[in-house]
């Protein structure tokens, strides 16, 4: 049997990934490092400085303003994102799971032996699932 883990990695490797490369997202996404298998925060540096040092040597002197999007992705409402992937072209299997995997999430925390009441959760990307990043792009270029 395979672990839940594995299974998300599977899914968004082998069908989400696959989507991305369509033309609605190959503009937003040309210069995204984060949810590429490829992409790393050092590749992301890499590129960045080669880009700055060509500007400077152009120009002289260069403007970096840098911006933060960490929180962006509590912004990701699940029946947004689910209407948007409905219109995306995926196995109804896949719309089906992701449709399961995003009904009925809930949250607690725990701290020591304290524990908070359950809520549920209506918005964000579950941390750490592998499907963040990819489920953020398709609400942003939808």
């Amino acid at each position: 049997m395979l672990s839940k883990r594995l299974c998300k990695k599977i899914i968004v490797r082998s069908f989400q990934y696959p989507v991305l490369p369509d033309p609605v997202f190959s503009k937003t996404i040309s210069d995204q490092f984060a949810f590429r298998t490829t992409g790393s925060t050092t590749a992301v540096l890499i590129t960045l400085l080669q880009h700055l040092t060509d500007l400077v040597t152009q120009y002289g002197y260069v403007h970096l303003i840098a911006l933060d999007f960490s929180k962006a992705f509590d912004t990701v409402r699940y029946s947004t994102l689910l209407s948007k992937i409905a219109d995306l072209q995926i196995d109804d299997q896949l719309y089906n799971w992701l449709v399961d995997f995003f009904s009925n999430r809930q949250h607690l925390t725990k701290h020591n032996q304290e524990e908070s009441a359950i809520l549920s959760i209506n918005s964000s990307v579950v941390q750490r699932s592998g499907m963040g990043p990819v489920m953020y792009i398709v609400t942003q270029c939808i």
